[in-house]
């Protein structure tokens, strides 16, 4: 990949996956960078705006200042991301309603940490590009009445479930 970076370093696509196959390799400071650069080469590369966001939550720390650091980082992205997308025009947020999943938020729970805060932030901002996107699916459904003696029933959507 960096190769490639040598030959087109211009090219936002290889930059972005220089990115991607950094972070899984686990060098999210230099992922970082290659994210930030595809961004710099194309403002409107939503898909690369989301990495350089969600990179900021790796799968381990070595240090509890690195945990610290590293969620003050995904605060301060995801603000700007939702800045971004709020000052969008309604064509720029329906795109992006098809890269929402690329990159999540998803190591932010194992943190050990209260999450509330910084998990309402993402889903009202997923919520909102989803809703654009599709609005014949974002009408709140009303619940059908409950009996004390009835069970709950409840269910989990999840693309990691099977691995839990």
């Amino acid at each position: 990949m960096e190769r490639a970076v040598e030959l087109a370093p211009t090219d936002k696509m290889v930059r972005y996956n220089l990115g991607a196959t950094l972070l899984t390799s686990g060098f999210s400071e230099r992922a970082i960078i290659e994210f930030d650069e595809a961004v710099t080469l194309d403002a409107e590369f939503q898909q690369a705006r989301f990495a350089a966001c969600m990179v900021h939550i790796p799968k381990a720390y070595r240090q509890e200042k690195e945990l610290t650091q590293a969620r003050e980082n995904y605060t301060r992205r995801l603000s700007e991301l939702i800045t971004y997308f709020e000052q969008s025009d309604p064509a720029r947020r329906r795109a992006a309603a098809e890269i929402v999943g690329f990159s999540t938020p998803y190591f932010l729970a194992y943190q050990g940490c209260d999450d509330r805060a910084l998990q309402a932030q993402y889903g009202q901002l997923i919520y909102s590009l989803m809703a654009e996107a599709y609005p014949e699916f974002s009408n709140v459904l009303t619940m059908p009445p409950h009996s004390v003696n009835e069970p709950l029933r409840t269910g989990v959507l999840s693309a990691h479930f099977r691995e839990h």
